[in-house]
């Protein structure tokens, strides 16, 4: 619970200070709602010791409400760009699973994104996973890929933590973990600040 508490400390002494982050080093990107009639889907990848990989993908509306939240750990010998190649679409087959038509996909490997805009060749497991989630990709209404930095997507990456912490995976409708819980809560309370707490 070390990095929500930090992050509450924060946004406590942000509404002490009464700071609407005027200055620039202040406006970092944050999650930014999908248009009506989208989901934001972000995902995330993790590596951890003895070979431990997990993955971290969580589905929001317009609202900013939770729709689906999932992680999953499993043991591989696979590099941060396969894992991230791998995230998206293991997150794209939960999409396409449950419902999900109409999607923004974001994450914070910008070489992956390139990858999956067809701007960048990448090889090995890596181009893989890439073929695979351009195929999946392409049974959606309307799908799109695009690179946000870390503090946009920290949910994703706090759940891809979590799946570390545990074997196989787990998810959640509708509903979160309370760790992500109260990272959202400090989200909404930074937005009705006027400032973004969810730095790098």
């Amino acid at each position: 619970m070390r990095f929500v508490d930090f992050w509450r400390r924060y946004v406590e002494a942000k509404m002490a200070q009464k700071t609407h982050c005027k200055g620039k080093a202040e406006m970092v990107p944050k999650w930014s709602p999908p248009p009506g009639g989208f989901l934001k889907v972000n995902i995330d990848a993790s590596t951890g010791r003895d070979s431990m990989r997990g993955v971290g993908v969580i589905v929001r509306n317009n609202k900013g409400d939770i729709m689906v939240a999932e992680h999953k750990s499993f043991r591989a010998d696979w590099d941060v760009d396969t894992m991230e190649a791998f995230a998206v679409f293991y997150g794209l087959k939960m999409c396409w699973e449950v419902g999900y038509q109409r999607i923004e996909v974001e994450m914070d490997s910008k070489i992956v994104v390139e990858a999956l805009n067809r701007r960048k060749n990448l090889q090995n497991y890596t181009s893989t996973f890439i073929h695979d989630a351009h195929t999946l990709g392409s049974l959606f209404t309307s799908i799109s890929f695009s690179h946000v930095r870390r503090s946009a997507n920290v949910l994703a990456h706090e759940l891809a933590r979590l799946a570390l912490a545990s074997e196989g995976g787990k998810i959640w409708l509708r509903e979160c973990p309370p760790r992500i819980a109260a990272l959202i809560e400090l989200e909404r309370q930074c937005t009705l600040l006027k400032c973004s707490v969810l730095n790098d």
